[in-house]
């Protein structure tokens, strides 16, 4: 009998999960996604990278004044159908600059889920970083801040198109010179002082801000 040569259809090449760590014993990868700023139109528009090579165009939100402040919203958004559960963690440097008067500043940070037509849920409560003050004497102070969202209770699943977005809230309060902000470069860039805008994040603290998410692993 002659053998017939048979012939399959390759199957679909399958995509390659890759986290920066994982939790074996929550059935968790963590994928790290960094905001970041493009200037490159003039007004500042507003981004999550997924790498640290890459350079925002401001390394630091700030605010100069006596008073002022700022909502910014960061969007990652997923191209293939996810699983997310555990804690989200976001880690950012923060800081002041004393100017001509005491600065006082503080950041909020909240966390939604995005639906394909942009429309947000949040999904847990707000936190706030701890207040800096910085005064005569103090050319700068920065504090490091982590923060952990709890999707613990049950898996979030996430359609093709839909993503989460970080919010972040930044109000400042001093002198006509004062100068507060929050770090927002993945590649880590150092902040230094650009025309009234004073450096806010010394050079022991890093640039980069750091939002982990934990995908459900297939164990």
């Amino acid at each position: 009998m002659v053998a017939i040569p048979q012939e399959f259809p390759p199957g679909a090449e399958q995509a390659i999960a890759s986290y920066d760590f994982t939790e074996i014993s929550s059935g968790t990868g963590y994928s790290n996604f960094y905001p970041a700023a493009s200037t490159v139109s003039g007004a500042a528009t507003y981004l999550m990278a997924t790498d640290t090579s890459i350079t925002s165009g401001e390394a630091v939100k700030k605010l100069t004044g006596a008073a002022n402040a700022s909502t910014i919203d960061y969007d990652v958004i997923f191209n293939l159908p996810q699983r997310v559960k555990g804690k989200v963690i976001l880690s950012y440097a923060t800081g002041a600059a004393y100017g001509n008067g005491t600065c006082n500043m503080h950041t909020r940070a909240k966390l939604y889920k995005l639906d394909v037509n942009g429309n947000a849920k949040l999904l847990d409560q707000e936190y706030a970083t701890n207040l800096i003050t910085a005064t005569v004497g103090d050319t700068l102070v920065t504090s490091r801040n982590l923060i952990q969202f709890d999707l613990t209770d049950k898996v979030r699943l996430f359609k093709k198109g839909e993503g989460l977005r970080v919010n972040i809230y930044m109000s400042m309060g001093g002198g006509s010179q004062s100068t507060a902000g929050y770090a927002q470069d993945p590649s880590g860039s150092a902040d230094t002082t650009e025309g009234s805008a004073l450096q806010v994040i010394d050079t022991g603290y890093s640039t980069t801000m750091t939002l982990a998410i934990p995908f459900v692993l297939d164990l």
